[in-house]
């Protein structure tokens, strides 16, 4: 995903001064009612990886009490994890050229909508089948949260204090991965495992209702296409039916056809990405 620059249009003695200088040659801010509209910016989309990565382990703690709810095994809703950071993963490159395409600001709110209503499902779910698609849903629309929020903050600032904008979003990420844990514990301990999901909604609703107002449109000129769909399918699929083979494996039989069937495609991949290049003829 390529980042656009921002460029200025002041023809002022003063700003060609400057960027003789090379202040606004390098895109620096001068207004303040810039820097401030980038602090929000970069606080908004910080906000909306914060709620993503939560997701990531806030559901650790909570597999013992969900499968007491669905009279279900934990090895049947460690889906509810797998299947979350297997789509996740998978959606990410795609993701960022959809917003390349069809605008930054366009696909991060459709991912913090479609995120709320998935995590919304997943609270409501009325059976462990219906919240793990909602989980895998879930992590598509964060797959199309994560990119954009971060495109969407550095065009905000100057080259020379981009570093310190990932770092702030990044710390904001890391964040909440580390809270997520002690997080989901007080919510299983004080409220309900379906809180987990729940707490998500108004958080996607105040970057939404923020968003829409403070947030700019940007686009890469001459984007088409999504690159590499198949390889994109085969970053989940093959992941997720050698977890399918490992986590049925006790009950299927290590021997099944089952389990062979399921982690053959990642034996193969694995001997062709490991086989020798072939060697030029004499």
């Amino acid at each position: 995903m390529s980042i656009p620059e921002r460029t200025t249009s002041d023809p002022s003695p003063r700003a060609a001064t400057g960027a003789a200088q090379g202040g606004i040659a390098q895109g620096e801010p001068q207004d303040p009612a810039a820097r401030r509209h980038a602090r929000r910016v970069l606080a908004l989309s910080s906000l909306g990886a914060f709620v993503v990565f939560l997701d990531t382990t806030i559901v650790n703690v909570a597999f013992e009490t969900i499968s007491r709810s669905f009279h279900t095994t934990t090895g049947h809703l460690s889906w509810v994890l797998n299947i979350y950071s297997l789509v996740f993963a998978a959606a990410l490159i795609p993701a960022g050229r959809l917003a390349d395409r069809y605008g930054r600001k366009r696909v991060f709110l459709i991912g913090m909508t479609g995120f709320a209503l998935m995590s919304a499902l997943c609270g409501l779910a009325p059976s462990a089948t219906v919240l793990i698609i909602a989980r895998g849903l879930q992590g598509a629309f964060a797959a199309l949260t994560i990119p954009t929020s971060l495109a969407l903050v550095l065009p905000e600032f100057p080259p020379a204090r981009r570093p310190a904008a990932i770092g702030t979003w990044g710390t904001m990420a890391a964040a909440a991965a580390a809270v997520g844990p002690t997080l989901g514990a007080l919510l299983i301990e004080y409220a309900s495992w379906r809180w987990i999901f729940l707490v998500n909604v108004p958080i996607c609703a105040l970057v939404l209702a923020v968003g829409l107002r403070l947030l700019r449109e940007t686009r890469e000129q001459g984007a088409r296409g999504i690159p590499d769909p198949v390889g994109a399918v085969l970053i989940a699929v093959i992941p997720a039916a050698l977890s399918l083979g490992i986590v049925e494996g006790p009950s299927w039989g290590w021997s099944s056809p089952r389990v062979i069937a399921s982690s053959s495609p990642s034996y193969c991949c694995r001997s062709s990405y490991g086989a020798p290049a072939p060697q030029p003829g004499p």
